[in-house]
């Protein structure tokens, strides 16, 4: 049975490896006609928080599954070799690793990830799909000797739907920037949320930009529709339930709030309109509805002005 890049995980043949080259090529040709080695994505938290994070090329070998400090410590590599360059020597010279396999000099399993190619696929969504985020853990080393669990290094954990799963990216202050350390693919009653989030914070994404540092501008700002929002907290809530975490969900819930009372202002201000139009009566109370139609009632009111003011006329002559 042929496995499609979504179902199959590790490399473990000559065909899946260079399969995983051309995933590899293709997710590079992204990050580079991209630019993202000079954008910083700007991550607010319902939690009230703001992260920096850069997504700089020494930080991207591990998001792809490479190991590329074994690769250097075997010598296959300089020691001085940067984890671009290396990737890069992978991608226009795959054979060397190939015949470096079949002489039983590396194994599949040294060099890459056991999920090498559900990094490799899920690449480009950690940078773009903020839709696909299920919840963002604030991580403090200082709650896993409460539950016995050992600390992880990372400082905030990204975790991104993928397939019936969880691919989860750890983030790590590093000067002004978060910087990604780890990714990991989990299944959703894995073990490994046990260690996460027992004791943590548990918050969900509310908007994300783009600063491009070589032009010292700012991109759009995207947030996330609203039924989409109320979903993505209702899920933070039940894995802060499930695993004893706190749920900081605050920014959201407001924002979810305001929304449904803007929309209930407006379903109220538009039956009124509508019925002050059917009696042929000015329209008094249309600060609620958009500007579109408020710009529309100024000028039925104007028009209703001047009939008015003819009839009036008629009957004063």
């Amino acid at each position: 049975m042929i496995l499609n890049e979504e179902q199959r995980q590790k490399v473990s043949s000559y065909d899946d490896f260079y399969d995983y080259v051309d995933m590899l090529k293709s997710d590079m040709d992204w990050y580079e006609r991209s630019g993202f080695s000079n954008k910083i994505m700007h991550l607010g938290l319902d939690n009230g928080e703001r992260l920096r994070v850069s997504f700089s090329l020494s930080s991207i070998a591990h998001l792809l599954g490479i190991q590329v400090e074994y690769l250097k410590s075997t010598g296959v590599y300089s020691k001085t070799a940067t984890a671009y360059s290396i990737i890069k020597s992978i991608i226009s010279n795959p054979i060397k690793i190939a015949n470096l396999v079949a002489c039983g000099y590396l194994t599949w399993d040294k060099f890459l990830s056991d999920f090498a190619f559900v990094k490799a696929n899920s690449f480009c969504r950690m940078f773009s799909y903020l839709d696909d985020i299920k919840f963002i853990c604030k991580y403090d080393k200082s709650s896993s000797y409460t539950t016995g669990y050992s600390a992880l290094d990372g400082d905030y954990y990204v975790a991104y739907q993928y397939n019936d799963g969880l691919l989860i990216v750890g983030l790590k202050k590093d000067g002004e920037y978060y910087k990604p350390i780890t990714n990991r693919y989990v299944s959703n009653d894995d073990k490994f949320l046990n260690v996460l989030l027992t004791n943590q914070v548990v918050t969900v994404p509310n908007y994300v930009y783009m600063y491009y540092l070589a032009t010292n501008t700012y991109g759009n700002k995207f947030t996330i529709f609203q039924d989409k929002k109320i979903q993505m907290l209702a899920d933070a809530k039940e894995y802060a339930d499930t695993y004893q975490a706190t749920c900081d969900v605050s920014l959201g819930y407001s924002y979810a709030l305001g929304s449904l009372i803007r929309a209930r202002n407006e379903k109220i201000a538009m039956k009124e309109a509508i019925n002050c139009i059917l009696q042929a009566r000015p329209v008094t109370n249309f600060t609620d509805l958009p500007i579109e139609l408020t710009q529309a009632i100024e000028e039925y009111n104007k028009s209703l002005h001047t009939q008015l003011g003819v009839v009036r006329e008629r009957k004063e002559n």
